[in-house]
């Protein structure tokens, strides 16, 4: 590794890690008891580390033409006090597509600015899919147009850069887009973790994630710094996946626009069913990357604003925690591996089990904010189980209310997502960082609160009256082609149920109709869910079956009178 990168060594004992184990001045960040803590607060320990330094990960950090922003996420790389010991080496992965190749290498090259740091640079040529596989590139690049649409250049480079990273012999790659940068133990999530990837079948997980979609800075406090979540959405922005995983599953059918095609992107694709298979990725609820960028290919200025700016980051974070840095100076690096099993499935499950069953139901989140911003209440039940509604009464001259943890539960339907839950939270308009149907969210000011949102249709930790079930009068029903939902349940005498639609809204549910020939993939639009016609030759989804996050254009319900004149959607008629 670089001298740049050597030289912070010196300073990584100041960092409170993630995961890492703590000394006493650290303890009243951590769970009384030994149990899996509330919130899956990770358990830290005292005394050294009983696993190894981590060895084979690379870091990749791929740059397309925003020079500057590159330079600002290898001066946090260099900054980052785990990321010397983490990682043995970091490469620049740039798009043989940019303007900027020159200007890049100035920088990372002999004698740059980065030169120190980086370890090992190569550039991806948009003609050719697969060059890190020398004995199979040509073929490949025989079939792959130069000329693509920006999402699928950008898979087309994450392809070519995992192929580059693992024919080195690497064993996990951490990647890293040019406009992110990192905290002070970014290195230390991914060395603490990279035995959940070695065990992969054990702990059913696909990848680790520095990123958490619901980490606003409203969203997190001191007390779950150290906190780890299983997700069935893949996170993505600086994220480690195994070379296992690489060779033996996703390289030969990664959405290249020769195995296959994400018009959404290669995140969306790799969050489908297919691709997650089960698995789970593993995440921080206090993001360790931030994204510095507010436009991209997937990324507009307005979302940016209002959601990827709030959020926390942190180094940010670790403000709050200076005070205790100088007394867990002799803490050591790495976590035990034994410290994160309760990251097992099996164990996760049921402490999610426990915790919903055990939760105050509530009604909806107005009631839970007059929760978090009343200090004080009279009557201790707080809330009304069987009417849903605040009992007790805001006394701002009583005594403080019981800061013991207290957990809530809030049960959605995903058409009224926007309105009933993003919206009052500030969060993402579809769910996300979503575990089984269940989201957990924390609350800055209100440190002992924990709230459980649960998809009413897919949470399956719900008693069996709180779950919703496709009607037994519904019927699943193919469309002609270019033909409304509303049309397609009247030629059979019934009417289209929108709430219905919501069951149909699965790729297994559409492949029981259609042949989808280019496999399942992730849009958005008035007519899904829907099977492209395999003649649309003018669109890159052509034969493929199309599932969506929600309703269109915003996330809300779907609809029964889309249609277009490439698709047949399938319908649900009562």
């Amino acid at each position: 590794m670089g001298d740049l990168l050597r030289a912070t060594t010196r300073s990584r004992v100041l960092a409170l890690f993630v995961l890492s184990a703590v000394c006493a001045a650290c303890e009243r960040f951590l769970p009384p008891s030994a149990s899996i803590p509330r919130g899956v607060l990770a358990q830290a320990v005292c005394h050294p580390s009983d696993s190894a330094a981590p060895t084979s990960i690379a870091l990749v950090v791929l740059a397309y033409n925003r020079v500057p922003a590159l330079s600002a996420a290898l001066d946090s790389v260099a900054r980052c006090a785990t990321c010397a010991d983490a990682f043995d080496a970091v490469f620049v992965s740039i798009d043989g597509g940019s303007t900027k190749v020159a200007s890049i290498l100035r920088r990372v090259g002999s004698g740059g600015r980065h030169a120190a740091l980086v370890s090992g640079t190569w550039v991806c040529e948009r003609g050719s899919v697969r060059v890190g596989t020398e004995a199979t590139s040509s073929a490949r690049a025989a079939s792959s147009p130069v000329n693509a649409d920006a999402r699928t250049n950008i898979a087309r480079h994450y392809a070519c850069a995992l192929d580059r990273v693992f024919a080195r012999g690497f064993q996990y790659a951490v990647l890293l887009e040019d406009d992110m940068v990192v905290g002070s133990d970014f290195g230390a999530l991914f060395a603490s973790t990279r035995h959940l990837l070695r065990n992969a079948e054990k702990y059913s997980v696909l990848c680790v994630s520095a990123w958490n979609d619901n980490g606003m800075r409203h969203l997190v406090h001191p007390s779950v710094r150290h906190a780890l979540f299983r997700t069935s959405f893949f996170p993505g922005l600086g994220w480690m996946l195994s070379r296992d995983l690489w060779l033996s599953e996703l390289s030969e059918k990664w959405p290249d626009g020769v195995h296959a095609n994400a018009s959404t992107g290669w995140d969306h694709w790799l969050r489908l069913p297919a691709q997650m298979q089960g698995r789970d990725c593993i995440a921080p609820v206090v993001p360790r990357a931030r994204n510095m960028g507010n436009t991209g290919a997937n990324v507009r200025k307005q979302e940016f604003d209002a959601v990827l700016a709030t959020l926390a980051f942190v180094d940010e974070l670790d403000d709050e925690l200076r005070d205790n840095r100088d007394a867990c100076e002799s803490a050591a690096v790495w976590v035990p591996d034994s410290k994160l099993e309760y990251l097992e499935p099996r164990q996760y499950m049921r402490h999610i089990q426990q915790e919903i069953d055990s939760a105050t139901r509530i009604g909806s989140l107005v009631q839970l904010s007059e929760l978090r911003t009343c200090r004080t209440l009279q009557n201790a039940s707080m809330v009304d189980l069987a009417s849903g509604t605040l009992s007790g009464r805001c006394t701002p001259t009583a005594e403080t209310i019981s800061s013991s943890p207290r957990s809530f539960l809030y049960i959605y339907k995903r058409e009224r997502f926007v309105e009933d839950v993003a919206d009052p939270l500030g969060i993402f308009p579809q769910p996300r960082s979503i575990y089984k149907g269940v989201q957990v969210i924390f609350f800055s000011e209100a440190p002992h609160i924990t709230l459980y949102l649960a998809d009413a249709r897919v949470c399956p930790f719900l008693r069996p009256e709180e779950q919703l079930h496709p009607s037994p009068q519904a019927q699943l029903f193919a469309a002609r082609r270019g033909e409304s939902c509303d049309a397609a349940c009247a030629s059979i005498r019934k009417n289209c149920s929108a709430s219905e639609l919501e069951f149909a809204n699965t790729c297994e549910q559409l492949e029981r109709f259609f042949d989808c020939p280019s496999g399942c993939g992730l849009e958005t639009g008035p007519d899904l869910p829907a099977a492209v016609e395999a003649d649309a030759v003018e669109l890159a989804t052509r034969g493929q079956c199309l599932v969506t996050y929600g309703g269109y254009p915003d996330g809300r319900a779907l609809t029964c009178s889309g249609s277009f004149r490439h698709t047949r959607r399938l319908c649900a008629c009562v």
